[in-house]
Protein backbone atom coordinates (compact mmCIF):
# COMPACT_ATOMS: atom_id res chain seq x y z
CA UNK A 1 0.00 0.00 0.00
CA UNK A 2 2.84 2.30 0.57
CA UNK A 3 4.29 1.82 -2.42
CA UNK A 4 1.35 1.96 -4.39
CA UNK A 5 1.03 5.38 -2.51
CA UNK A 6 4.08 6.46 -3.15
CA UNK A 7 4.78 5.92 -6.63
CA UNK A 8 1.68 7.87 -7.08
CA UNK A 9 2.80 11.23 -5.96
CA UNK A 10 5.56 11.44 -8.89
CA UNK A 11 2.79 10.63 -11.57
CA UNK A 12 0.39 13.32 -9.60
CA UNK A 13 3.12 15.70 -9.73
CA UNK A 14 3.97 14.86 -13.30
CA UNK A 15 0.13 15.32 -14.56
CA UNK A 16 0.09 19.04 -12.86
CA UNK A 17 3.28 19.17 -14.47
CA UNK A 18 2.23 18.53 -17.91
CA UNK A 19 -1.26 20.47 -17.56
CA UNK A 20 0.48 23.45 -16.61
CA UNK A 21 3.04 23.13 -19.43
CA UNK A 22 0.32 22.99 -21.52
CA UNK A 23 -1.74 25.86 -19.96
CA UNK A 24 1.17 28.05 -20.34
CA UNK A 25 1.90 26.97 -23.73
CA UNK A 26 -1.52 27.43 -24.92
CA UNK A 27 -1.71 30.79 -23.28
CA UNK A 28 2.11 31.64 -24.92
CA UNK A 29 1.21 30.25 -28.19
CA UNK A 30 -2.34 32.18 -27.94
CA UNK A 31 -0.28 35.84 -27.41
CA UNK A 32 2.22 35.08 -29.93
CA UNK A 33 -0.31 34.74 -32.31
CA UNK A 34 -2.83 37.71 -30.92
CA UNK A 35 0.97 39.76 -31.57
CA UNK A 36 1.50 38.73 -35.28
CA UNK A 37 -2.13 39.34 -35.82
CA UNK A 38 -2.24 42.41 -33.70
CA UNK A 39 0.92 44.21 -35.64
CA UNK A 40 -0.41 43.45 -39.70
CA UNK A 41 -3.39 44.77 -38.31
CA UNK A 42 -2.59 47.33 -36.00
CA UNK A 43 -0.65 48.80 -39.33
CA UNK A 44 -3.46 48.23 -41.97
CA UNK A 45 -5.63 50.35 -39.47
CA UNK A 46 -3.20 52.93 -39.14
CA UNK A 47 -3.25 52.94 -43.14
CA UNK A 48 -7.51 53.05 -42.93
CA UNK A 49 -7.06 56.09 -40.48
CA UNK A 50 -4.55 57.80 -43.12
CA UNK A 51 -7.02 57.23 -45.60
CA UNK A 52 -10.17 57.94 -43.72
CA UNK A 53 -8.41 61.63 -42.73
CA UNK A 54 -7.51 61.38 -46.59
CA UNK A 55 -11.07 61.31 -47.49
CA UNK A 56 -12.59 63.85 -45.51
CA UNK A 57 -10.13 65.97 -47.24
CA UNK A 58 -11.17 64.71 -50.14
CA UNK A 59 -14.67 65.04 -49.06
CA UNK A 60 -14.10 69.01 -47.94
CA UNK A 61 -12.15 69.63 -51.26
CA UNK A 62 -15.25 68.18 -53.18
CA UNK A 63 -17.68 70.37 -51.45
CA UNK A 64 -15.45 73.53 -51.86
CA UNK A 65 -14.71 73.00 -55.44
CA UNK A 66 -18.67 72.60 -55.92
CA UNK A 67 -19.21 75.88 -53.78
CA UNK A 68 -17.20 77.86 -56.07
CA UNK A 69 -18.57 76.47 -58.95
CA UNK A 70 -22.01 77.45 -57.68
CA UNK A 71 -20.50 80.99 -57.27
CA UNK A 72 -19.03 81.22 -60.34
CA UNK A 73 -22.81 80.13 -61.77
CA UNK A 74 -23.89 82.50 -60.03
CA UNK A 75 -21.80 85.19 -61.77
CA UNK A 76 -22.76 84.03 -64.98
CA UNK A 77 -26.27 84.31 -64.45
CA UNK A 78 -26.27 87.63 -63.64
CA UNK A 79 -23.84 88.56 -66.36
CA UNK A 80 -26.31 86.73 -68.92
CA UNK A 81 -29.73 88.86 -68.17
CA UNK A 82 -30.76 89.99 -71.50
CA UNK A 83 -32.27 93.53 -70.38
CA UNK A 84 -29.41 94.90 -68.42
CA UNK A 85 -26.70 93.68 -70.55
CA UNK A 86 -28.93 95.90 -73.49
CA UNK A 87 -28.66 98.49 -71.07
CA UNK A 88 -24.84 98.33 -70.93
CA UNK A 89 -24.75 97.97 -74.22
CA UNK A 90 -26.87 101.31 -75.30
CA UNK A 91 -24.98 102.97 -72.42
CA UNK A 92 -21.62 102.04 -74.16
CA UNK A 93 -22.65 103.11 -77.14
CA UNK A 94 -24.13 107.19 -75.63
CA UNK A 95 -27.60 106.22 -76.41
CA UNK A 96 -28.65 106.70 -72.89
CA UNK A 97 -27.10 108.41 -70.07
CA UNK A 98 -25.73 107.13 -66.82
CA UNK A 99 -28.87 108.17 -64.61
CA UNK A 100 -31.15 106.28 -67.04
CA UNK A 101 -28.75 103.54 -66.87
CA UNK A 102 -28.68 103.49 -63.46
CA UNK A 103 -31.95 103.42 -62.98
CA UNK A 104 -32.68 100.82 -65.47
CA UNK A 105 -29.43 98.68 -64.41
CA UNK A 106 -30.25 99.19 -60.74
CA UNK A 107 -33.88 97.54 -60.14
CA UNK A 108 -32.62 94.32 -62.52
CA UNK A 109 -29.16 94.18 -60.46
CA UNK A 110 -31.57 94.39 -56.82
CA UNK A 111 -33.57 91.59 -58.58
CA UNK A 112 -30.53 89.21 -59.19
CA UNK A 113 -28.93 90.28 -55.52
CA UNK A 114 -32.38 88.90 -53.84
CA UNK A 115 -32.26 85.70 -55.59
CA UNK A 116 -28.85 84.31 -53.43
CA UNK A 117 -28.60 85.05 -49.72
CA UNK A 118 -24.63 84.84 -50.29
CA UNK A 119 -24.70 87.75 -52.79
CA UNK A 120 -24.27 90.94 -50.88
CA UNK A 121 -22.94 93.22 -53.65
CA UNK A 122 -22.95 93.51 -57.62
CA UNK A 123 -20.74 95.80 -59.47
CA UNK A 124 -20.73 96.21 -62.83
CA UNK A 125 -17.87 98.03 -65.38
CA UNK A 126 -18.38 99.42 -68.56
CA UNK A 127 -16.21 98.13 -71.44
CA UNK A 128 -13.82 100.45 -70.60
CA UNK A 129 -13.65 98.96 -67.20
CA UNK A 130 -14.67 102.12 -65.38
CA UNK A 131 -17.66 101.59 -62.64
CA UNK A 132 -21.08 102.40 -64.23
CA UNK A 133 -23.49 100.72 -61.56
CA UNK A 134 -23.34 99.16 -57.82
CA UNK A 135 -25.80 97.92 -56.03
CA UNK A 136 -25.35 96.07 -52.71
CA UNK A 137 -22.16 96.38 -50.67
CA UNK A 138 -19.35 98.08 -52.50
CA UNK A 139 -16.39 96.31 -53.60
CA UNK A 140 -13.11 98.35 -53.03
CA UNK A 141 -11.16 98.98 -56.36
CA UNK A 142 -7.74 97.35 -54.96
CA UNK A 143 -10.28 93.87 -54.70
CA UNK A 144 -11.81 94.16 -58.02
CA UNK A 145 -11.10 90.96 -60.12
CA UNK A 146 -11.50 92.09 -63.76
CA UNK A 147 -10.70 88.73 -66.32
CA UNK A 148 -8.47 89.47 -69.30
CA UNK A 149 -9.97 90.62 -72.09
CA UNK A 150 -10.06 87.71 -73.67
CA UNK A 151 -11.47 85.35 -70.94
CA UNK A 152 -14.48 84.16 -71.89
CA UNK A 153 -15.42 82.40 -67.81
CA UNK A 154 -15.66 83.63 -64.13
CA UNK A 155 -12.60 84.25 -62.48
CA UNK A 156 -12.08 85.02 -58.91
CA UNK A 157 -8.89 85.26 -56.14
CA UNK A 158 -8.09 84.69 -52.39
CA UNK A 159 -10.83 85.84 -49.71
CA UNK A 160 -11.01 89.97 -48.90
CA UNK A 161 -11.73 91.15 -45.64
CA UNK A 162 -14.02 94.06 -45.53
CA UNK A 163 -15.34 95.49 -42.51
CA UNK A 164 -13.73 92.28 -40.25
CA UNK A 165 -15.98 90.17 -42.80
CA UNK A 166 -14.62 87.66 -45.19
CA UNK A 167 -16.23 87.94 -48.95
CA UNK A 168 -15.02 86.89 -52.06
CA UNK A 169 -15.22 88.57 -55.01
CA UNK A 170 -15.73 87.10 -58.31
CA UNK A 171 -15.42 88.99 -61.98
CA UNK A 172 -17.27 87.47 -64.78
CA UNK A 173 -17.17 89.23 -68.54
CA UNK A 174 -20.52 90.50 -69.79
CA UNK A 175 -20.83 89.10 -73.56
CA UNK A 176 -23.42 90.10 -76.18
CA UNK A 177 -24.72 87.94 -78.98
CA UNK A 178 -21.90 88.10 -81.04
CA UNK A 179 -19.46 86.88 -78.10
CA UNK A 180 -18.07 90.45 -77.71
CA UNK A 181 -17.30 91.75 -74.48
CA UNK A 182 -19.47 94.87 -73.36
CA UNK A 183 -18.83 95.00 -70.04
CA UNK A 184 -17.77 93.41 -66.38
CA UNK A 185 -19.77 91.92 -63.77
CA UNK A 186 -18.15 91.82 -60.30
CA UNK A 187 -20.25 90.11 -57.47
CA UNK A 188 -19.73 90.42 -53.89
CA UNK A 189 -20.33 86.95 -52.06
CA UNK A 190 -20.22 86.66 -48.40
CA UNK A 191 -18.51 83.86 -47.20
CA UNK A 192 -19.81 83.08 -44.28
CA UNK A 193 -21.44 79.57 -45.47
CA UNK A 194 -18.09 78.64 -46.35
CA UNK A 195 -16.40 79.79 -43.12
CA UNK A 196 -18.84 77.83 -41.21
CA UNK A 197 -18.16 75.21 -43.47
CA UNK A 198 -14.53 75.18 -42.50
CA UNK A 199 -15.62 75.31 -38.95
CA UNK A 200 -17.57 72.20 -39.42
CA UNK A 201 -14.57 69.60 -37.39
CA UNK A 202 -17.46 66.93 -37.45
CA UNK A 203 -15.35 63.40 -37.54
CA UNK A 204 -12.02 65.68 -37.04
CA UNK A 205 -12.20 65.35 -32.68
CA UNK A 206 -11.33 67.53 -30.31
CA UNK A 207 -7.84 68.34 -32.16
CA UNK A 208 -8.86 68.21 -35.77
CA UNK A 209 -8.64 71.06 -37.89
CA UNK A 210 -9.32 71.98 -41.65
CA UNK A 211 -7.51 74.55 -42.97
CA UNK A 212 -8.00 76.61 -46.08
CA UNK A 213 -4.89 78.47 -47.58
CA UNK A 214 -2.79 79.81 -49.98
CA UNK A 215 0.89 80.67 -50.51
CA UNK A 216 1.34 84.19 -51.51
CA UNK A 217 4.85 85.69 -51.26
CA UNK A 218 6.43 83.21 -49.69
CA UNK A 219 4.45 83.19 -46.99
CA UNK A 220 0.89 80.97 -46.10
CA UNK A 221 -1.97 83.04 -45.97
CA UNK A 222 -4.92 81.20 -44.10
CA UNK A 223 -8.34 81.96 -45.03
CA UNK A 224 -10.12 81.33 -42.14
CA UNK A 225 -8.90 81.58 -38.05
CA UNK A 226 -7.65 77.58 -36.48
CA UNK A 227 -8.11 76.79 -33.40
CA UNK A 228 -4.12 76.24 -32.68
CA UNK A 229 -2.57 79.01 -34.56
CA UNK A 230 0.97 78.19 -33.83
CA UNK A 231 0.54 75.39 -36.47
CA UNK A 232 0.04 77.93 -39.42
CA UNK A 233 3.52 78.26 -39.65
CA UNK A 234 4.44 74.25 -40.06
CA UNK A 235 2.22 74.12 -42.58
CA UNK A 236 4.19 76.07 -45.44
CA UNK A 237 5.51 72.82 -46.89
CA UNK A 238 1.85 71.28 -47.51
CA UNK A 239 0.38 74.21 -48.78
CA UNK A 240 3.56 74.46 -51.20
CA UNK A 241 2.34 70.72 -52.80
CA UNK A 242 -1.55 71.55 -52.37
CA UNK A 243 -1.53 74.49 -54.59
CA UNK A 244 0.91 72.95 -57.02
CA UNK A 245 -1.96 70.63 -57.92
CA UNK A 246 -0.49 67.27 -55.51
CA UNK A 247 -2.47 65.60 -52.78
CA UNK A 248 -1.34 63.30 -50.06
CA UNK A 249 -0.73 62.77 -46.57
CA UNK A 250 2.61 63.97 -44.48
CA UNK A 251 3.35 63.91 -40.81
CA UNK A 252 4.14 67.03 -38.71
CA UNK A 253 5.26 68.15 -35.58
CA UNK A 254 4.45 70.97 -32.96
CA UNK A 255 6.41 70.89 -30.12
CA UNK A 256 7.30 67.32 -30.05
CA UNK A 257 3.07 66.64 -30.94
CA UNK A 258 2.63 64.69 -34.35
CA UNK A 259 0.43 65.78 -36.58
CA UNK A 260 -1.26 63.81 -39.58
CA UNK A 261 -1.99 65.71 -42.22
CA UNK A 262 -4.01 65.02 -45.27
CA UNK A 263 -4.13 67.69 -48.31
CA UNK A 264 -5.69 68.19 -51.29
CA UNK A 265 -5.31 71.27 -54.17
CA UNK A 266 -9.04 72.80 -54.86
CA UNK A 267 -9.38 72.85 -58.88
CA UNK A 268 -9.64 75.86 -60.46
CA UNK A 269 -7.96 78.14 -58.16
CA UNK A 270 -5.07 78.74 -56.78
CA UNK A 271 -5.72 77.65 -53.02
CA UNK A 272 -5.62 74.25 -51.03
CA UNK A 273 -7.10 71.90 -48.53
CA UNK A 274 -5.77 70.53 -45.45
CA UNK A 275 -6.85 68.29 -42.79
CA UNK A 276 -5.15 67.67 -39.77
CA UNK A 277 -5.41 65.66 -36.43
CA UNK A 278 -3.14 64.79 -33.59
CA UNK A 279 -1.82 61.31 -34.39
CA UNK A 280 -2.93 60.21 -30.75
CA UNK A 281 -6.46 61.57 -31.15
CA UNK A 282 -6.41 59.87 -34.49
CA UNK A 283 -5.21 56.50 -33.66
CA UNK A 284 -7.17 56.46 -30.63
CA UNK A 285 -10.23 54.49 -32.23
CA UNK A 286 -7.52 52.23 -33.51
CA UNK A 287 -5.91 51.60 -30.11
CA UNK A 288 -9.13 50.93 -28.30
CA UNK A 289 -10.11 48.49 -30.98
CA UNK A 290 -6.89 46.95 -30.30
CA UNK A 291 -7.67 46.76 -26.46
CA UNK A 292 -10.51 45.55 -27.22
CA UNK A 293 -9.53 42.84 -29.75
CA UNK A 294 -6.51 42.50 -26.71
CA UNK A 295 -8.94 41.66 -24.07
CA UNK A 296 -10.75 39.78 -25.93
CA UNK A 297 -8.30 37.52 -27.18
CA UNK A 298 -6.99 37.04 -23.71
CA UNK A 299 -10.86 36.12 -22.39
CA UNK A 300 -11.19 33.68 -25.20
CA UNK A 301 -7.61 32.20 -24.50
CA UNK A 302 -8.09 32.07 -20.95
CA UNK A 303 -11.48 30.50 -21.42
CA UNK A 304 -9.82 28.10 -23.58
CA UNK A 305 -7.23 27.20 -21.42
CA UNK A 306 -9.93 26.30 -19.40
CA UNK A 307 -11.20 23.89 -21.57
CA UNK A 308 -8.22 22.79 -22.48
CA UNK A 309 -7.19 21.46 -19.12
CA UNK A 310 -10.91 20.10 -18.90
CA UNK A 311 -10.00 18.09 -21.65
CA UNK A 312 -6.51 17.33 -21.08
CA UNK A 313 -7.14 16.44 -17.84
CA UNK A 314 -8.90 12.67 -18.19
CA UNK A 315 -6.46 12.15 -21.32
CA UNK A 316 -2.96 12.70 -19.35
CA UNK A 317 -4.39 10.66 -16.44
CA UNK A 318 -4.96 7.72 -19.25
CA UNK A 319 -1.28 8.88 -20.84
CA UNK A 320 0.11 8.05 -17.82
CA UNK A 321 -1.69 4.87 -17.04
CA UNK A 322 -0.72 4.27 -20.35
CA UNK A 323 3.11 4.77 -20.07
CA UNK A 324 3.10 2.60 -16.93
CA UNK A 325 1.71 0.04 -18.40
CA UNK A 326 3.83 0.42 -21.55
CA UNK A 327 6.96 1.21 -18.99
CA UNK A 328 6.15 -1.93 -17.05
CA UNK A 329 5.71 -3.80 -20.78
CA UNK A 330 9.57 -2.59 -21.52
CA UNK A 331 10.77 -3.43 -17.99
CA UNK A 332 9.64 -6.85 -18.01
CA UNK A 333 11.08 -7.25 -21.87
CA UNK A 334 13.82 -5.94 -21.13
CA UNK A 335 13.97 -8.87 -18.01
CA UNK A 336 13.13 -11.14 -20.83
CA UNK A 337 15.83 -10.05 -23.15
CA UNK A 338 18.59 -10.47 -20.12
CA UNK A 339 17.13 -13.73 -19.48
CA UNK A 340 17.42 -15.29 -23.41
CA UNK A 341 20.84 -13.05 -23.53
CA UNK A 342 22.52 -15.01 -20.47
CA UNK A 343 20.94 -18.03 -21.42
CA UNK A 344 22.43 -17.28 -25.05
CA UNK A 345 25.80 -16.79 -23.51
CA UNK A 346 25.17 -20.25 -21.47
CA UNK A 347 24.50 -21.79 -24.73
CA UNK A 348 27.84 -20.38 -26.20
CA UNK A 349 29.70 -21.15 -23.77
CA UNK A 350 28.33 -24.93 -23.82
CA UNK A 351 28.52 -24.77 -27.97
CA UNK A 352 32.65 -23.74 -27.16
CA UNK A 353 32.73 -26.52 -24.90
CA UNK A 354 31.51 -29.35 -27.12
CA UNK A 355 33.58 -27.61 -30.09
CA UNK A 356 36.42 -28.37 -28.07
CA UNK A 357 35.79 -31.68 -26.65
CA UNK A 358 34.48 -32.66 -30.30
CA UNK A 359 38.56 -31.81 -31.13
CA UNK A 360 39.74 -33.75 -28.23
CA UNK A 361 37.68 -36.48 -29.45
CA UNK A 362 38.97 -35.87 -32.82
CA UNK A 363 42.45 -36.19 -31.39
CA UNK A 364 41.72 -39.06 -29.51
CA UNK A 365 40.46 -40.99 -32.96
CA UNK A 366 43.47 -40.31 -34.12
CA UNK A 367 45.61 -41.50 -31.37
CA UNK A 368 43.50 -44.08 -31.16
CA UNK A 369 44.32 -45.11 -34.88
CA UNK A 370 48.18 -44.97 -33.95
CA UNK A 371 47.59 -47.55 -30.91
CA UNK A 372 45.92 -49.90 -33.18
CA UNK A 373 48.45 -49.54 -35.64
CA UNK A 374 51.20 -50.01 -32.31
CA UNK A 375 49.05 -52.85 -31.33
CA UNK A 376 49.03 -54.98 -34.92
CA UNK A 377 52.58 -54.56 -35.00
CA UNK A 378 52.89 -55.76 -31.33
CA UNK A 379 50.40 -59.09 -32.30
CA UNK A 380 53.56 -59.17 -34.97
CA UNK A 381 56.26 -58.90 -33.09
CA UNK A 382 54.76 -61.93 -31.12
CA UNK A 383 54.07 -64.18 -33.66
CA UNK A 384 57.39 -63.33 -34.78
CA UNK A 385 59.43 -64.18 -31.07
CA UNK A 386 56.50 -67.22 -31.07
CA UNK A 387 58.36 -68.24 -34.06
CA UNK A 388 61.77 -68.19 -33.00
CA UNK A 389 60.55 -69.93 -29.40
CA UNK A 390 59.50 -72.83 -31.12
CA UNK A 391 62.72 -72.66 -33.66
CA UNK A 392 64.59 -72.57 -30.51
CA UNK A 393 62.62 -75.47 -29.16
CA UNK A 394 63.37 -77.01 -32.04
CA UNK A 395 67.10 -76.81 -31.97
CA UNK A 396 66.75 -78.24 -27.81
CA UNK A 397 65.41 -81.22 -29.20
CA UNK A 398 67.69 -81.46 -32.04
CA UNK A 399 70.71 -80.74 -29.04
CA UNK A 400 69.83 -84.41 -28.05
CA UNK A 401 71.28 -85.72 -31.44
CA UNK A 402 74.82 -84.56 -30.50
CA UNK A 403 77.26 -82.38 -28.42
CA UNK A 404 78.74 -80.36 -31.23
CA UNK A 405 75.57 -79.52 -33.00
CA UNK A 406 74.54 -78.63 -28.94
CA UNK A 407 76.72 -76.22 -28.75
CA UNK A 408 76.24 -74.16 -32.14
CA UNK A 409 72.53 -74.26 -31.62
CA UNK A 410 72.80 -73.17 -28.02
CA UNK A 411 74.75 -69.97 -29.66
CA UNK A 412 72.10 -69.22 -32.09
CA UNK A 413 69.54 -70.10 -29.42
CA UNK A 414 71.54 -67.28 -27.88
CA UNK A 415 70.95 -65.18 -30.72
CA UNK A 416 67.24 -65.99 -30.92
CA UNK A 417 66.78 -64.94 -27.00
CA UNK A 418 69.05 -61.51 -27.58
CA UNK A 419 66.15 -61.24 -30.51
CA UNK A 420 63.33 -62.14 -28.45
CA UNK A 421 64.01 -59.76 -25.72
CA UNK A 422 64.32 -57.09 -27.97
CA UNK A 423 60.71 -57.85 -29.07
CA UNK A 424 59.69 -58.21 -25.50
CA UNK A 425 60.89 -54.59 -25.11
CA UNK A 426 59.23 -52.86 -27.71
CA UNK A 427 55.90 -55.43 -26.75
CA UNK A 428 56.35 -53.63 -23.22
CA UNK A 429 56.90 -50.40 -24.98
CA UNK A 430 53.57 -50.76 -26.81
CA UNK A 431 51.51 -51.53 -23.56
CA UNK A 432 52.95 -48.13 -21.51
CA UNK A 433 51.77 -46.27 -24.93
CA UNK A 434 48.43 -48.41 -24.79
CA UNK A 435 48.10 -47.76 -20.44
CA UNK A 436 48.45 -44.15 -21.41
CA UNK A 437 46.18 -43.74 -23.96
CA UNK A 438 44.24 -45.75 -21.69
CA UNK A 439 44.79 -42.96 -19.23
CA UNK A 440 44.13 -40.05 -21.36
CA UNK A 441 40.92 -42.13 -22.63
CA UNK A 442 39.37 -42.50 -19.06
CA UNK A 443 40.25 -38.59 -18.32
CA UNK A 444 38.55 -37.68 -21.78
CA UNK A 445 35.32 -39.43 -20.93
CA UNK A 446 35.32 -38.20 -17.44
CA UNK A 447 35.37 -34.39 -18.75
CA UNK A 448 32.48 -35.72 -21.54
CA UNK A 449 30.20 -36.83 -18.67
CA UNK A 450 30.41 -33.92 -17.06
CA UNK A 451 30.01 -31.96 -19.85
CA UNK A 452 26.99 -34.11 -21.00
CA UNK A 453 25.68 -33.01 -17.08
CA UNK A 454 25.88 -29.41 -18.37
CA UNK A 455 24.28 -29.71 -21.74
CA UNK A 456 20.91 -30.98 -19.73
CA UNK A 457 18.61 -32.78 -22.13
CA UNK A 458 20.56 -32.17 -25.32
CA UNK A 459 23.80 -33.85 -23.70
CA UNK A 460 22.39 -37.40 -22.89
CA UNK A 461 23.88 -39.13 -26.06
CA UNK A 462 26.70 -37.41 -25.16
CA UNK A 463 26.83 -38.30 -21.94
CA UNK A 464 26.45 -42.49 -22.94
CA UNK A 465 28.47 -42.56 -25.53
CA UNK A 466 30.99 -41.20 -23.00
CA UNK A 467 30.09 -43.97 -20.31
CA UNK A 468 31.15 -46.76 -23.30
CA UNK A 469 34.32 -44.85 -24.14
CA UNK A 470 35.68 -45.24 -20.12
CA UNK A 471 34.87 -48.78 -20.47
CA UNK A 472 37.00 -49.43 -23.02
CA UNK A 473 39.38 -47.38 -21.60
CA UNK A 474 39.02 -49.63 -18.57
CA UNK A 475 39.32 -52.81 -20.81
CA UNK A 476 42.60 -51.71 -22.45
CA UNK A 477 43.96 -50.12 -18.66
CA UNK A 478 43.85 -53.80 -17.33
CA UNK A 479 44.62 -55.53 -21.60
CA UNK A 480 47.80 -53.36 -20.80
CA UNK A 481 48.78 -54.34 -17.26
CA UNK A 482 48.30 -58.34 -18.09
CA UNK A 483 50.42 -57.57 -20.96
CA UNK A 484 53.14 -55.66 -18.81
CA UNK A 485 52.75 -58.71 -16.29
CA UNK A 486 53.22 -61.21 -18.97
CA UNK A 487 56.04 -59.04 -20.66
CA UNK A 488 58.12 -59.48 -17.26
CA UNK A 489 56.83 -63.15 -16.61
CA UNK A 490 59.01 -63.55 -20.72
CA UNK A 491 61.83 -61.52 -19.74
CA UNK A 492 62.25 -63.39 -16.14
CA UNK A 493 61.92 -66.92 -18.64
CA UNK A 494 63.96 -65.56 -20.89
CA UNK A 495 66.90 -64.31 -18.67
CA UNK A 496 66.86 -68.10 -17.16
CA UNK A 497 67.09 -69.43 -20.91
CA UNK A 498 69.77 -67.26 -21.14
CA UNK A 499 71.81 -68.11 -18.18
CA UNK A 500 70.72 -71.93 -18.59
CA UNK A 501 71.81 -71.66 -22.50
CA UNK A 502 75.05 -69.72 -21.24
CA UNK A 503 75.87 -73.05 -18.70
CA UNK A 504 75.68 -75.22 -21.49
CA UNK A 505 77.95 -73.87 -23.37
CA UNK A 506 80.66 -74.45 -19.83
CA UNK A 507 79.91 -78.03 -20.22
CA UNK A 508 78.95 -80.29 -23.10
CA UNK A 509 78.14 -83.48 -20.29
CA UNK A 510 75.51 -81.22 -19.31
CA UNK A 511 74.47 -80.46 -22.20
CA UNK A 512 71.09 -82.78 -22.34
CA UNK A 513 69.86 -81.73 -18.89
CA UNK A 514 70.37 -78.09 -19.69
CA UNK A 515 69.05 -78.74 -23.82
CA UNK A 516 65.55 -80.46 -21.30
CA UNK A 517 65.56 -77.27 -18.84
CA UNK A 518 65.49 -75.26 -22.22
CA UNK A 519 63.10 -77.03 -23.67
CA UNK A 520 60.75 -76.71 -20.34
CA UNK A 521 61.89 -73.08 -20.54
CA UNK A 522 60.75 -72.70 -24.09
CA UNK A 523 57.15 -74.71 -23.70
CA UNK A 524 57.23 -71.92 -20.50
CA UNK A 525 58.42 -68.97 -22.91
CA UNK A 526 56.25 -70.13 -25.81
CA UNK A 527 52.45 -70.12 -23.64
CA UNK A 528 53.75 -67.02 -22.27
CA UNK A 529 54.11 -65.55 -25.99
CA UNK A 530 50.99 -67.18 -26.82
CA UNK A 531 49.11 -65.35 -23.73
CA UNK A 532 50.93 -62.12 -25.08
CA UNK A 533 49.89 -62.70 -28.65
CA UNK A 534 46.56 -62.98 -27.53
CA UNK A 535 46.27 -60.31 -24.85
CA UNK A 536 47.85 -57.83 -27.98
CA UNK A 537 44.60 -59.77 -29.94
CA UNK A 538 41.96 -58.72 -27.41
CA UNK A 539 43.82 -54.94 -27.31
CA UNK A 540 43.49 -54.63 -30.77
CA UNK A 541 39.95 -55.78 -30.97
CA UNK A 542 39.23 -53.56 -28.09
CA UNK A 543 40.70 -50.51 -30.13
CA UNK A 544 39.16 -51.09 -32.80
CA UNK A 545 35.79 -50.80 -30.64
CA UNK A 546 36.90 -47.72 -29.18
CA UNK A 547 37.31 -46.32 -32.01
CA UNK A 548 34.15 -47.04 -34.01
CA UNK A 549 32.30 -45.59 -30.03
CA UNK A 550 34.27 -42.52 -31.26
CA UNK A 551 33.19 -42.07 -34.50
CA UNK A 552 30.01 -42.34 -33.13
CA UNK A 553 30.89 -39.95 -30.32
CA UNK A 554 31.70 -37.68 -33.02
CA UNK A 555 28.77 -37.88 -35.52
CA UNK A 556 26.24 -37.40 -32.12
CA UNK A 557 28.33 -34.32 -30.99
CA UNK A 558 28.28 -33.19 -34.38
CA UNK A 559 24.27 -33.80 -34.86
CA UNK A 560 23.59 -31.78 -31.25
CA UNK A 561 25.83 -29.03 -32.52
Amino acid sequence: MLTNTSSQHPTQHFQRYLLTVSAVGIFLVSAIVAAVASIPLSQRLKVNAQQNLGFAAKTRALTLEEFLSRLKDVTVQITSRTRARQALEAYNRGEVDREAFVQTSTGILNDALVQSEEVVGITRLDRRGNLAVRVGREIPSSSWVVPPTAASTAEFRDPVEIGGVRYLVVGAPILNGNGQRVGTDLVLFDLSHLGNLMEDRSGLGETGEAILGTVRNQQIEIFFPLRNESIATYLRPIFDRAVTGESGTDVLYNDQIAWTVAYQPIEGSSWGLAVMRHRSELYAPLYRKLRTLSFTIVGVTVVGVGIAVLVLRPLVRQSLVQSETLERQVRETNELLALKDRALQSESRKQALVEEALQQIEHLKLSSQDVLQQSQAAGEEARQALSLVQTGASSVVRAFDGTQQTQEQVREIVDRIRQLNEGIDRIQAIAALVKDFSAQTNMLALNAAVEAVRAGDTGKGFGVVAGEIRKLADQSQQSAERIRDLVLAVQTDLDTATNVTASGNETVSSGVQMAQETAQTFKRVTRSIEDVAASTQQITQANQQQTIQIEALVETIRSIL
